[in-house]
């Protein structure tokens, strides 16, 4: 199964990510962070310990797009955005961000 990480600098977004490397049948598929975070463009593994060569965006398009499944860990109204996304792209989005 093919997950991606919206809010993958923080703590539980980088905790899902080090996760999905004990489960064979995990992949991560795709990770964000906001619009001109310092991360974005950036291969995981080039700024975290989490050894991955996903690219992150801030395109929430694009993270759907290579997903079966998105994880949401920001805030309220970044949940919001990539809800619609998700909505568009026929996505399910699981949320755990606090303020739901």
């Amino acid at each position: 199964m093919k997950i991606a990480i919206h809010g993958i600098n923080g703590k539980m977004g980088l905790a899902i990510a080090e996760a999905l490397l004990a489960h064979e049948e995990l992949q991560l598929s795709g990770a964000s962070v906001r619009s001109g975070h310092a991360w974005a463009g950036k291969k995981l593994a080039e700024v975290s310990t989490v050894q991955q060569t996903v690219r992150i965006t801030s395109n929430l398009d694009q993270l759907c797009a290579s997903a079966d499944v998105v994880v949401d860990f920001t805030r309220p109204d970044a949940t919001l955005s990539l809800l619609q996304v998700c909505e568009r792209a026929n996505k399910p989005l699981l949320i755990g961000t606090t303020g739901f």
